[in-house]
């Protein structure tokens, strides 16, 4: 049976001695890709954190960082979370020392970490005929996963369990009274991020540039992440998409029961003013 405390739930997280290495009585910022963060003024902040965290190579610019918005989400990497990688994400990492690199934003980056179980059995086989749909985009064929990144020659980890569509949903559904016959999942890799974070014990975590997909209303992709939908461009999404459609990003009113669950439990997470005040009045 799961731990009804987030801090015996997220036990299932396998330690990872490089992010203990980083996290661990550190004072961690897990900084997202978010447009609220615009005017925010936290770069400086964020940069004073001793170690800063990013997730799915998020970029502030069409053509990568765009220093106008340093102001806002700072300019440090040291750890970058990342569900798995894309195909323009693989490109752009091999030539990321190199000034034309798309990442090369990250060029100093010390870890990266997958937040999808690459690896694991079940997580392969239930999204292998997704990743055949999408294999102008995603590699189709997960199984060389490992064999592909060490040619990346970056240091790297992979979490042990499925969050998403496994631990998550289940905590929810026993938890949460998420309605027991649904499998949709509702937490994403930011979500799965402050869960690894947390799991390695940071001394503080500051977190921002993130808003949950809007607090669970959504929106439009160009509305609601700061590079202006570029990234999802390259991502094989449509400008069509990303100029008409509505994203949830895997958040309903249960991802911010979590969440709150999550904030209540840890004195040691600190809110940017933005989530601070939306959790502040939720319930």
């Amino acid at each position: 049976m799961q731990s009804n405390t987030i801090k015996g739930f997220l036990n299932c997280i396998e330690e990872d001695p490089k992010l203990t290495e980083l996290i661990k009585g550190k004072r961690v910022c897990l900084c997202g890709p978010s447009i609220t963060n615009i005017g925010s003024n936290y770069g400086e902040y964020i940069d004073g954190f001793d170690t800063v965290c990013r997730v799915n190579w998020h970029i502030t610019g069409k053509n990568g960082w765009d220093t106008d918005l340093n102001c806002d989400f700072g300019k440090r990497t040291d750890v970058m979370f990342s569900g798995f990688f894309l195909k323009y994400e693989y490109d752009n990492i091999k030539i990321m020392k190199q000034d034309d690199s798309l990442f090369n934003c990250f060029n100093d980056i010390k870890y990266v970490y997958f937040t999808d179980p690459v690896t694991l059995k079940k997580f392969v086989e239930d999204n292998k005929e997704y990743w055949k749909g999408q294999s102008k985009n995603m590699f189709s064929d997960i199984s060389d996963f490992e064999e592909k990144i060490k040619l990346l020659g970056i240091d790297y980890g992979i979490i042990n369990v499925w969050l998403q569509r496994v631990n998550n949903l289940n905590y929810m559904k026993q938890f949460l009274n998420f309605p027991k016959e649904s499998k949709h999942h509702s937490t994403s890799s930011g979500n799965h991020a402050i869960q690894v974070i947390l799991r390695h014990q940071p001394k503080e975590l500051f977190i921002t540039g993130m808003n949950f997909g809007n607090f669970g209303k959504g929106g439009l992709l160009k509305d609601m992440y700061v590079d202006n939908g570029h990234s999802r461009n390259n991502m094989g999404i449509s400008k069509q998409k990303i100029d008409t459609k509505v994203w949830n990003i895997h958040t309903n009113r249960y991802t911010l029961l979590f969440f709150k669950k999550i904030f209540d439990e840890y004195d040691n997470i600190e809110l940017d003013k933005l989530l601070k005040n939306f959790f502040d009045n939720f319930k």
